[in-house]
């Protein structure tokens, strides 16, 4: 169980204890609990809470981020190449992905049902499209361009890497993609969690990506940025710290810091604190 679990735990059944608690809670290292529906285990979310209890204040620099890749991937970050976009008036053949969160109202039961998943554009009316998903099954959308009219956007396949010179490690992370993500995420999470209990599983989005780091370049305004495959997105996740991000961890798999110890003293003071 990790410390934020306990915490709740300890709030539920000591009704006294819960305006301490609540501050507690606050904590981001507390808040940064994984889906069902994110593929992290549980000690990858203790680890997570370690990461945000201990590191939550040092976030790395992009220079930090370019030495460190550097080094691990034994390469440069490429140059910046000018890529031509796709206008936002959608075509048959399109492949798209419904973004619930980005959905207008008329398209939000479409867009939660197929939430994520690649289409292929089949028609396209005169004031909307109708796409086909992998199972088999269509859908109708309103609108007739990607972007916030219609909560579809275009959709890149995940490609295979393992040959790429960036490609030939994993890699895990913590991040948030703008400071401002981290306080709306701690208020939803915590209220979520006093109100309907720790034991739901309510669909929400850990800080914590694992997978093969499939860029490592400059961008336009000569920022350094890397993208990862997350096996927790269906989506690739750029890490710009540069741009506000916050990369609190960022190491290959199965070399961790050693934490645990850490992780037992933290939860150690927090049951002194409650005593």
């Amino acid at each position: 169980m990790s410390l934020r679990n306990q915490i709740i735990r300890l709030a539920h059944e000591n009704p006294s204890l819960r305006p301490h608690l609540l501050g507690l809670l606050r904590s981001p290292g507390l808040v940064t609990a994984a889906s069902p529906r994110v593929a992290v285990n549980e000690e990858t979310i203790r680890f997570t809470d370690w990461v945000m209890m201990n590191l939550k204040d040092h976030p790395w620099s992009e220079r930090e981020m370019q030495t460190y890749l550097e080094r691990v991937l034994g390469v440069d970050p490429a140059p910046y190449v000018k890529v031509e976009k796709r206008g936002p008036q959608i075509e048959v053949g399109d492949l798209l992905t419904p973004k619930p969160d980005k959905s207008p109202p008329q398209n939000q039961e479409a867009a939660t049902q197929f939430k994520y998943q690649p289409g292929t554009v089949e028609k396209v009316e005169h004031d909307s499209v109708l796409l086909k998903f992998q199972n088999g099954q269509t859908a109708r959308f309103f609108g007739t361009s990607t972007g916030a009219s219609s909560g579809l956007f275009r959709f890149s396949e995940k490609a295979d890497y393992s040959d790429a010179a960036t490609g030939k490690k994993l890699f895990e992370a913590v991040y948030f993609a703008k400071p401002g993500d981290v306080e709306p995420y701690r208020k939803h999470v915590v209220q979520e969690y006093i109100e309907r209990g720790a034991d739901r599983g309510e669909d929400r989005q850990s800080p914590y990506y694992s997978g093969y780091i499939v860029a490592f370049k400059y961008t336009k305004e000569g920022n350094v940025i890397c993208t990862m495959n997350s096996q927790q997105r269906p989506y690739p996740v750029t890490f710009s710290p540069a741009a506000g991000g916050q990369l609190l961890y960022l190491g290959e798999m199965r070399k961790r810091p050693t934490w645990e110890a850490d992780f037992k003293r933290d939860l150690a003071e927090v049951g002194a604190t409650l005593g």
